[in-house]
């Protein structure tokens, strides 16, 4: 995601900000959630691709159809997880530039 674009777009009080400025803020932003973001992959993971795939593996579907499914699965939830983390980084971002503005 373009964090520069979404920040300058969301926060237009900022102005001509630097764009050395804005990146400083979404590094602090990704190192401030990083943990976090981490755990929140392993629960997507953990909750879609596992419990999808234990459901393909017992049931008795072909092979074609089954890796197609199975390769789904994975995009469903590197998705979610992506989804996750995007919406994480932007809360903290907009934590530090209302700290920083404020």
């Amino acid at each position: 995601m373009n964090y520069l674009k979404w920040i300058r777009k969301t926060f237009p009080e900022l102005g001509d900000i630097s764009c050395e400025t804005v990146n400083t803020y979404i590094q602090e932003a990704k190192s401030r959630s990083e943990l976090l973001r981490e755990f929140l992959k392993v629960l997507g993971f953990s909750f879609i691709v596992i419990p999808f795939n234990l459901f393909l593996s017992a049931s008795d579907i072909q092979a074609p159809l089954y890796w197609v499914l199975l390769l789904a699965s994975i995009f469903v939830g590197g998705l979610v997880s992506l989804y996750f983390e995007q919406q994480l980084i932007k809360k903290s971002l907009r934590k530090i530039v209302s700290s920083k503005y404020s």
